[in-house]
């Protein structure tokens, strides 16, 4: 039997090695979020409002069931010091059996819930998109160890491919007039990158040997993680849901696009986060000095740059969809616009669920997920008889009311006092505020003038990161010179807590 074991002998310190992650990670973040939002900025022009509504309703099952493949199995490998075939095979089989039993399920399902949406179009592409939860079930071993050994340069290259090849994909048959079809292929092409990728890096050779031992245990570590993670995903769908079936895909395609857009800069923040940060917060997890001081370092350095993206975001939204999507997405920037400080708040809480985690209070993640799909699903209720809009209006109102105790709860853990908390961002949002005020007077300016659309939206965005850079520096310099001691930092890492 092959044991694999973490080198420690030749890994670097704790800290230059969270430094190296993070700085890998946000690249391939940084570098694949640029790639799709190009490729959704053509495909926003080849494709109808209509396209992007089949395959977002598609998404709400696809996505739904693809939560029950990996059922934390994954985590629980890069959790493990030690890994043995029968440990790595145990999980290899269970995922690949849970993934040819959705994917079954759901080609036989695939017309009774095309009917309830009244989208016959729906059946088959519900259809070919089940093919990738057997493509990602097979990648889930190879891409867990890569995870484990800290590779995360191989986990950037994989990323990166998987973006690039999946938006030529999509690019070209959307081109050659395939429409939804188009959409549909370039998520099987990215599954497959990923998988083809996450073999030839890993360099595992599957092995077929399950031990009923290994999975009890494997279970156990992730079945309070695992329901969090469904009762989150029913409440980031639930207005997916809402809006497919009572306003059609049209209105969906709509609430989508303005809702992606907004999720960039969250999803790159996070992202980062939580595939670098948890680890390193969790060897500190019982000195909570340390922790708390990681954690308002963490939380400074997210709303350094997510605050001024959400402010612009507002601003610019309408000019820019209608500018650079067409007049045909108007609508998509009004929904934007109200989405977008509801991102400011969402790329902080993002974190706390690292919190949780590190601390193992998964049952207390689990307790306070339950109570926030109790306020934010009947909320998107009320908000979908006053069409996206009141979607958006809704979403914005219940996150404002479980912010707080969002935080509040999860700080208890480390002793972390939400005045500290504030303490940490505010000179963020203040800086962020001023910036979006010369922005707003440049659009007007702009406006006056009659600057063509396209060209006073780059003009803004330029002059809002111009100006951002200079007010942060003149009022809150010890925030950027953190970040930019992050970022040239090489064989130490001292400034970086924990």
């Amino acid at each position: 039997m092959t044991r694999q074991k973490a080198d420690t002998s030749t890994m670097p310190g704790l800290k230059q090695t969270a430094v190296t992650g993070v700085k890998y990670t946000a690249f391939a973040n940084i570098t694949t979020q640029l790639f799709k939002l190009s490729t959704l900025a053509v495909l926003a022009v080849l494709l109808s409002p209509e396209d992007f509504g089949l395959i977002g309703l598609a998404t709400i099952v696809t996505g739904f069931i693809a939560i029950f493949q990996d059922l934390g199995t994954g985590a629980a490998i890069v959790q493990r010091q030690e890994h043995d075939d029968s440990l790595l095979g145990t999980v290899f089989i269970f995922n690949v059996a849970i993934a040819i039993t959705t994917t079954s399920i759901v080609y036989a399902s695939a017309p009774l819930i095309a009917n309830y949406f009244g989208e016959a179009l729906l059946s088959n592409v519900l259809r070919v998109l089940s093919t990738t939860f057997v493509l990602s079930s097979i990648s889930i071993v190879p891409v867990s160890l890569l995870q484990h050994r800290l590779a995360f340069r191989s986990l950037a290259i994989v990323e990166v491919a998987a973006a690039t090849i999946a938006g030529g994909i999509g690019i070209t048959l959307a081109i050659l007039g395939y429409g939804v079809w188009s959409l549909v292929f370039q998520s099987i092409a990215s599954v497959t990158t990923i998988t083809v990728l996450a073999y030839a890096l890993s360099r595992w050779v599957p092995v077929l040997h399950f031990s009923r031992e290994q999975f009890a245990s494997v279970f156990r570590f992730s079945s309070n993680l695992t329901m969090s993670t469904v009762l989150n995903y029913f409440v980031r769908n639930a207005d997916y849901f809402l809006i497919g079936k009572y306003l059609g895909p049209s209105a969906l395609g709509i609430y989508t696009l303005a809702y992606r857009l907004m999720l960039l800069p969250v999803q790159n923040l996070s992202s980062v986060i939580s595939k670098v940060m948890f680890p390193v917060f969790s060897k500190s997890q019982h000195d909570h000095e340390r922790f708390r001081a990681g954690y308002l370092q963490v939380s400074q350095m997210i709303s350094l740059l997510s605050f001024p993206a959400m402010v612009g975001m507002f601003i610019v939204a309408v000019p820019m969809i209608v500018g650079f999507f067409g007049e045909k997405w108007s609508e998509s920037g009004h929904v934007l616009m109200i989405l977008a400080p509801l991102g400011m708040s969402q790329s902080l809480a993002s974190t706390v669920g690292i919190i949780y985690q590190a601390k193992g209070r998964t049952d207390q993640m689990l307790r306070w997920t339950i109570f926030a799909t109790a306020v934010v699903v009947p909320a998107f209720i009320i908000g979908v008889r006053y069409g996206v809009t009141g979607v958006a209006y809704s979403y914005l109102a219940a996150s404002i009311l479980i912010t707080i105790p969002g935080f509040m709860i999860p700080f208890k853990l480390i002793e972390l006092p939400l005045s500290s908390f504030f303490s940490a961002i505010r000179a963020n949002l203040f800086c962020s505020l001023l910036m979006g005020l010369l922005v707003w007077i440049s659009g007007y300016a702009f406006g006056a003038m009659q600057v063509p659309v396209r060209i006073a939206v780059v003009l803004q965005v330029v002059i809002g990161a111009v100006s951002y850079v200079f007010i942060t520096y003149w009022l809150n310099r010890e925030s950027m010179l953190m970040f930019v001691k992050l970022l040239k930092s090489r064989t130490t890492s001292s400034q970086i807590a924990p």
